[in-house]
């Protein structure tokens, strides 16, 4: 075994070693830290997966080994699933609507249909996702692609990009935006998504710079400069939709969503 799937698995013992000693001594707090470790590393998975994704829809010809890093997300998915449902059995210990209902939201804050729901749209995103994978690596081992390979991988990065931004938006809403039951924002899911392919982006830009010669994913300095343009465009774009959220929230006054900036400024 490689060292760096040594670190990994370490790296995952600590983790359940210390998730149980937290539920042990400090259960509360243990649940929210479970709760944002899954909204943050599976925002950073789905992120760089969908760039590779996004990189064969644009059919883009100098991402060839920066896919290969972008793929290697697959592998974490099963323990991204695990804490799913973890978080799902003990949703009562983190989502204060399940005792506090708000009665205009109940169509979609309820249990049962946020358990369907989170458990549906991440393993469909995940299903399509491993096939791109899979097709992918299929494809590479072929000498030469026929248009029905070119086809097949395109279309199975599209569908896991469209896939993307309803898995996306559902997961900001149950986990994010349902902590403050009461708020409204429809720019919040487009947001969350948008930061998520930032934040995936910065990783695979971190995984090249690192890992690039221990995993034979030897890239040149103009593959460097297009990565580092990306990771710009999409600094800007994450800015200006948080802004565009900020400033329609502020010059309308709304009372139901201007709480949860000013709590969020102050504190």
């Amino acid at each position: 075994m490689s060292s760096i799937k040594i670190v990994c698995w370490l790296g995952v013992v600590i983790g359940i070693i210390g998730l149980a000693a937290g539920f042990i001594t400090s259960p509360t707090d243990t649940w929210l830290w479970l709760l944002v470790g899954f909204v943050f590393f599976t925002g950073v998975a789905n992120g760089i997966l969908i760039w590779a994704a996004a990189f064969r829809v644009a059919q883009t010809t100098w991402t060839r080994s920066v896919n290969r890093l972008g793929h290697s997300a697959i592998a974490f998915t099963p323990i991204l699933f695990l804490a799913l449902i973890v978080l799902l059995a003990g949703a009562k210990s983190w989502a204060p609507w399940i005792e506090h209902p708000v009665p205009v939201k109940a169509a979609w804050l309820n249990l049962p249909f946020m358990v369907i729901r989170d458990i549906v749209s991440l393993l469909a995103l995940w299903a399509l996702c491993f096939l791109m994978v899979r097709w992918s690596l299929i494809s590479d081992s072929k000498k030469s692609l026929t248009e029905r390979d070119h086809y097949r991988l395109t279309a199975i990065s599209i569908a896991a990009v469209m896939f993307y931004t309803i898995a996306g938006s559902i997961i900001a809403y149950d986990f994010i935006m349902s902590l403050s039951p009461e708020w409204y924002s429809t720019v919040f899911a487009p947001y969350i998504w948008v930061t998520n392919l930032y934040l995936g982006l910065a990783v695979m830009v971190l995984m090249a710079a690192m890992l690039r010669r221990r995993l034979g994913a030897e890239l040149e300095t103009t593959q460097f400069q297009n990565i580092g343009n990306l990771l710009l465009g999409f600094s800007l774009f994450s800015l200006g939709l948080f802004f565009a959220q900020y400033l329609t929230i502020w010059y309308e006054n709304l009372p139901s969503e201007t709480g949860f900036l000013i709590v969020r400024y102050f504190h």
